[in-house]
């Protein structure tokens, strides 16, 4: 049963590879919610 864990091994890295691509976009949105809201700011003054 030796290549039953390399199988288990090699979810583990693809789901760790989505939840860091997951993480990124997560603060990409949070980055160009801010910058929105700043642009909005400076358009209403």
């Amino acid at each position: 049963g030796g290549g039953g864990q390399g199988r288990d091994k090699k979810l583990f890295h693809i789901l760790n590879v989505n939840y860091s691509v997951y993480l990124c976009y997560i603060f990409f949105l949070s980055a160009c919610n801010r910058i929105t809201k700043k642009k909005k700011v400076i358009n209403s003054a």
